[in-house]
């Protein structure tokens, strides 16, 4: 961020760099200056989809994760502007998973892998809606199945919930297990 935010000082016209700082101020929680990188960057190059989606996503940050009407007009107008924008689409797609509305999440990451965009991590993108699916099949009563690939490649456990917390423990509720082979930092 401190070095971003030299190269913005000495460098303020270079929208590259307001891009880069906003998206850092993200990533270390200074949602209000993400905003005001992303509007520097606007008031630079114009309003572009790619630019109004970042700053729907700081925003909606900074509101702890929910939807306002000000979020909500930001990313109707990225997608009317490009209806394929990943980082606006990411961001309906989470909103939707975190209100639980799996269809429209898996819909809204779906229309992203569908384009031809090529900077997305289209894994992370694919496991997103993977666990959507997980999440559908669970609330419908659905055990996952695997194949026989699968199943050859299987780990079983089994987790135990403390008395504490078992009055606490729904149906519907889910664990998710995290697992890295030995030395490696890609999830299995």
């Amino acid at each position: 961020v401190q070095m971003l935010e030299m190269e913005v000082k000495s460098q303020p016209d270079n929208s590259q760099a307001w891009f880069s700082l906003g998206h850092a101020y993200v990533s270390v929680g200074q949602y209000d200056n993400a905003v005001n990188a992303f509007d520097k960057v606007i008031d630079l190059v114009g309003k572009h989809a790619e630019l109004i989606g970042p700053k729907a996503t700081a925003l909606y940050y900074k509101n702890g994760q929910k939807m306002t009407p000000q979020i909500q007009a930001l990313i109707d107008e990225s997608l009317q502007m490009d209806p394929k924008d990943p980082s606006t689409l990411l961001l309906v797609g989470m909103n939707a998973f975190f209100t639980a509305d799996y269809n429209k999440a898996i819909a809204a990451w779906q229309t992203i892998l569908d384009s031809d965009r090529t900077d997305v991590d289209r894994s992370a993108v694919m496991n997103a809606i993977e666990t959507a699916k997980m999440r559908l099949d669970s609330e419908a009563g659905v055990a996952p199945q695997m194949d026989a690939a699968q199943a050859s490649k299987a780990v079983e456990l089994t987790v135990n919930v403390s008395p504490e917390l078992a009055s606490q423990v729904k149906s519907s509720d889910m664990i998710f297990v995290f697992a890295r082979a030995k030395g490696s930092q890609v999830p299995l």
